[in-house]
């Protein structure tokens, strides 16, 4: 018996990691598509499944069976997306047995397990081979399985004592993504907010269920990766735009982060 035959029949026909698309731009397909698409969304997105209309927070995750009319867009600005186009007998099948909602959009509590499983996919994929596709076809059900575990997280309310800190944190988030080029570090986010640094990085994963760095690194990413569709800006001002420290330490970090390094990225992003 091959591997194959042990897993499930769902195939990895395309994928996007942090694909960033331009302000306007919009997902429409009014007569639905030929495969399923798993896709989470990075930001507050309008959408429509079906007849269907919603409004969305970042995080938000859909799978779209095939033939299932859709329509999304960013509220405002540009917007990034993680998604799969994935076709098998077995999907729906194995989406109903583990309970991922299917043909509507849901927030699963925290989604930092993503980007882990698409550089998974990437790397199986390269192998061009049976047993890459076999892998591929294991990590998209762990990604499934991880998206069900994090809606099923046990609740856990904010105590009184905590959620005194949530609009310091707020305040503070708001003006730590719209600054990226400030040399934040915990220490300092800690000392703003009042709190010492283990107290400050347990609320804050509780808060936004991702921790402070990671946060700030993914919102340097995307915004990098928005930035090196503009070719006059160099790639070392793209990374003290983004409060990377040096030309080196930026194309090594979105090298692991995106799979490519930053200039293959804007040659891509050029010529499509």
């Amino acid at each position: 018996m091959s591997i194959s035959e042990l897993v499930p029949q769902i195939e990895v026909r395309a994928f996007g990691a942090r694909r960033r698309e331009s302000d306007g731009f919009a997902v429409d397909r009014p007569n639905g598509f030929h495969e399923t698409i798993w896709v989470r969304l990075h930001d507050h997105m309008q959408l429509r499944i079906g007849t269907t209309a919603f409004t969305v927070q970042p995080g938000t995750v859909i799978l779209i069976p095939p033939g299932t009319p859709h329509w999304y867009t960013s509220v405002s600005g540009s917007w990034c997306n993680d998604w799969l186009h994935i076709v098998g007998s077995d999907i729906e099948d194995v989406c109903r047995i583990m309970g991922h909602p299917i043909g509507e959009p849901f927030l699963p509590i925290e989604t930092s397990y993503v980007s882990p499983h698409f550089e998974t996919i990437a790397r199986d994929l390269a192998r061009k081979d049976d047993m890459g596709k076999s892998l591929a076809s294991i990590a998209v059900l762990s990604l499934l399985v991880r998206t069900v575990a994090a809606c099923n997280m046990p609740d856990t309310p904010w105590s009184a004592a905590e959620a005194v800190h949530r609009p310091a944190f707020d305040r503070l988030r708001q003006r730590m993504l719209a600054n990226l080029d400030h040399p934040w570090d915990i220490a300092n986010l800690a000392r703003e907010v009042h709190l010492g640094v283990s107290r400050f990085s347990e609320l804050y994963l509780r808060f936004y269920g991702v921790s402070a760095i990671e946060d700030l690194l993914q919102a340097r990413i995307r915004a990098a990766e928005s930035l090196l569709t503009n070719a006059s800006l160099t790639v070392s001002e793209v990374a003290l735009r983004t409060g990377f420290a040096s030309h080196a330490y930026f194309s090594r970090t979105f090298r692991a982060r995106v799979g490519i390094s930053p200039m293959e990225y804007r040659r891509r992003g050029l010529l499509s």
